[in-house]
């Protein structure tokens, strides 16, 4: 089945019975955020209206996430399932954002200022809220006083719709995808394929493909074949790193 279809189905089945959406929780034990990525994905492809709950739940079990794991640094999920959540354009939403961004400074204010600065400012005349003066604070006190430009907002909106572009069905770099969502098989699949296609490689491309083949491949072989490639094109740090890694195979 494709990637696309097998998402497809399991969005289907948590709109049909939002009980599923219990098996999407964050826990300490399992975290459960693949999965939450997988459900992003499908949503990305295929946004309803009546999805605003389950965006928004998807969104609260990234914070809880993120509040166990401060300096955690992987972004696909809040950065994705955020920008699924601003789509709905609810005000009430900010304070969600905002609270990631205290956390995280990489996660961007405009995550805050997304339904645009006249929605946000009206909203915030009308609410009394304890993160407000903090907030207000940090973004400016009126529309006209703002530290974002609407135009700022707006490019910065299609930048990230730009970022997530490999996420969209069918994808450019469906490899890439398949790496990116944990799918082992599906990348083992494609693997030999792109493998093919590189006619001279990169420095990127050869430090990718063995990250993939680390990850994914389960061969020891073309671990030892990738490594080697890259130790006979270059001398860096990187490649003292993958010496040291072939010693280690060498001596098991």
């Amino acid at each position: 089945m494709e990637l696309s279809e097998k998402y497809r189905f399991d969005l289907a089945e948590i709109r049909n019975d939002a009980s599923k959406m219990g098996l999407l929780c964050f826990r300490q034990k399992c975290d459960r955020r693949i999965e939450r990525l997988r459900i992003a994905t499908a949503l990305f492809n295929d946004l309803r209206i009546e999805d605003y709950g389950l965006v928004r739940f998807l969104f609260t079990q990234e914070l809880k996430m993120k509040l166990k794991d401060p300096d955690d640094s992987n972004m696909y999920n809040l950065r994705l399932i955020g920008l699924l959540l601003c789509k709905f354009r609810n005000p009430e939403d900010i304070w969600l954002f905002y609270n990631i961004h205290k956390i995280d400074k990489n996660f961007a204010i405009e995550f805050v200022l997304a339904i645009g600065l006249s929605g946000v400012y009206h909203y915030l005349r009308e609410v009394t809220h304890i993160d407000k003066p903090q907030l207000v604070k940090r973004i400016g006190s009126s529309a006209l006083k703002a530290k974002y430009s609407q135009e700022k907002i707006d490019f910065w909106m299609e930048d990230e719709e730009d970022f997530f572009d490999v996420f969209r069905f069918p994808s450019k770099d469906e490899l890439r995808l398949a790496a990116i969502l944990k799918e082992k098989e599906r990348v083992q699949e494609l693997l030999p394929r792109w493998t093919d296609q590189q006619k001279s490689w990169t420095d990127d491309q050869l430090f990718t493909y063995i990250n993939y083949v680390q990850e994914y491949a389960d061969d020891i072989d073309l671990e030892i074949q990738a490594l080697r490639l890259y130790v006979s094109k270059y001398q860096n740090k990187l490649a003292e790193g993958y010496k040291k890694r072939l010693a280690e195979i060498r001596y098991r």
